[in-house]
C-alpha cells in the first residue's frame, strides 16, 4: 500500500555519556508522522546510529511512522465511509421527518468524534 503520508525529520537529539566525552554514543531522531496537508498524527523518538546518513535517518523515521499512519488512514477511511452511508440514508429519508433529523444528528456526532487529523 503506498503511503500518502509525509514523513519528516524534525530535530536531532544527541545523548552524551555521563562523563561528557567528545563522542556521542547514541543519536535520536524525532520523526513527525503527518498527513500531506500537515496534520500531525504523532511524533516518534527513534534511535539511529551516529554514523547514519540523512537517507538512513529518514528511512528509519518512515519505518517508525508506518504502523501509526496505517492506523490513522484506517480510522479516517472508516469515519468517511460511515458518514457517507449516513448521508445516503439521509438523502432517501422523508424530508423533515424524525428519521431524517436523527440521521443529521448522527452525522454531526460522527464528525465531532473524529480525530483532528481526519477533519
Amino acid at each position: 500500500m503506498p503511503y500518502r503520508a509525509a514523513f519528516t525529520v524534525v530535530s536531532l537529539l544527541m545523548v552524551v555519556p555521563v562523563a561528557f566525552t567528545q563522542s556521542a554514543t547514541r543519536l535520536y531522531v524525532r520523526a513527525k508522522c503527518a498527513f500531506p496537508d500537515g496534520s500531525i498524527v504523532a511524533t516518534q523518538l527513534i534511535e539511529v546510529s551516529p554514523s547514519a546518513t540523512a537517507e538512513e535517518k529518514r528511512a528509519a523515521a518512515e519505518r517508525a511512522c508506518a504502523p501509526i499512519m496505517e492506523d490513522a488512514y484506517a480510522r479516517c477511511d472508516d469515519l468517511a465511509s460511515r458518514v457517507d452511508s449516513l448521508r445516503s440514508a439521509w438523502r432517501i429519508a422523508a424530508p423533515r421527518s424524525y428519521h431524517a433529523h436523527q440521521l443529521e444528528l448522527q452525522i454531526k456526532a460522527a464528525k465531532a468524534s473524529a480525530p483532528a487529523y481526519c477533519k
